[in-house]
């Protein structure tokens, strides 16, 4: 029975790695600091498919 050799999985990951802020000095008054914010964070999903060669 070729079916009795397929295997599969589904995966979900999720990742949180934080958030970084960067602030920069600058020298004109109109903008006296300026700053940036970043947010690491993935949502991942994985299938997979394997069949099994041979006879054991």
């Amino acid at each position: 029975m070729p079916w009795a050799k397929l295997d599969g999985k589904i995966e979900y990951l999720h990742f949180d790695l934080g958030s970084i802020n960067h602030t920069f000095a600058t020298t004109g008054q109109t903008f006296p600091t300026m700053g940036t914010q970043s947010t690491v964070r993935n949502d991942v999903i994985r299938v997979g498919v394997n069949y099994k060669l041979g006879g054991g």
